[in-house]
């Protein structure tokens, strides 16, 4: 802020919520939290649709580093440097994968 004289913070473009994780999910991927967060909503155009991040994923960590709700996902973007790519960890249907994402400044 000081530097630029405003709060920078990165930008995902989607609309998320706290996700509690069933206990056979937890087992299945290994994961010692139940939270992690949904997607509800994916903005056209943004870093998450370019990276096909799609409604009803469930984001668990970004860059390796646990996610347990929306809260800390806002916290992070605000830590993150901008225009490089990083890994999110998305339950998606069963499956555990991995996305790149590249987040850029946000626009509001």
């Amino acid at each position: 802020m000081i530097r630029d004289g405003r709060v920078k913070r990165g930008y995902l473009g989607i609309a998320g919520a706290d996700v509690a994780l069933s206990p056979a999910a937890m087992k299945r991927f290994h994961l010692s939290d139940p939270r992690g967060v949904l997607v509800v909503s994916v903005e056209p155009r943004s870093p998450a649709d370019n990276a096909h991040l799609a409604e009803g994923d469930v984001i668990v960590a970004i860059d390796k580093m646990r996610l347990v709700g929306v809260d800390e996902l806002h916290k992070e973007l605000t830590t993150i440097e901008l225009g490089r790519t990083y890994r999110l960890e998305v339950l998606r249907k069963g499956q555990r994968m991995n996305v790149s994402v590249r987040l850029v400044e946000s626009p509001n």
